[in-house]
C-alpha cells in the first residue's frame, strides 16, 4: 500500500492518503509536473496562434479570389480591346496595373 502511494506520487497522481476528486487530482498533477504542464501550455499557445494566422490568411485569400473573379472579365475585355488595336505593350501594362 505504501509502495503504491509512492508510485502514485512520483507519477503525479493523487495518493490514497489525499483522497482526491478529479479536480484535486488534476491540480496535484499540475503541481508535480510543472515542466510538462508548462510545455503543454506553451504548445497550446503556439498552435492556437498558428491556427489564428492560418485562418486570417485563408480569409485574405478568399477575399482576393472574390475580387479576382469579379474583376477578371473586365480586365480581359480591356486587354482584348487594346490587343485589337495592335498595342501588345499597352495591353500588358493595363493587365499589370489591374492586378497591382
Amino acid at each position: 500500500m505504501f509502495a503504491g502511494g509512492i508510485e502514485a506520487y512520483s507519477t503525479g497522481l493523487a495518493t490514497s492518503a489525499e483522497d482526491a476528486d478529479a479536480w484535486t487530482g488534476a491540480r496535484l498533477w499540475l503541481g508535480r509536473k510543472t515542466l510538462l504542464a508548462g510545455s503543454a501550455a506553451m504548445m497550446l499557445l503556439v498552435s492556437s496562434d498558428f491556427t489564428a494566422k492560418v485562418l486570417a490568411e485563408a480569409r485574405k485569400a478568399t477575399r482576393a479570389l472574390t475580387w479576382l473573379q469579379a474583376t477578371a472579365p473586365t480586365c480581359a475585355a480591356g486587354a482584348e480591346d487594346t490587343l485589337r488595336a495592335e498595342s501588345f505593350e499597352e495591353a500588358l501594362k493595363s493587365i499589370i496595373l489591374q492586378w497591382t
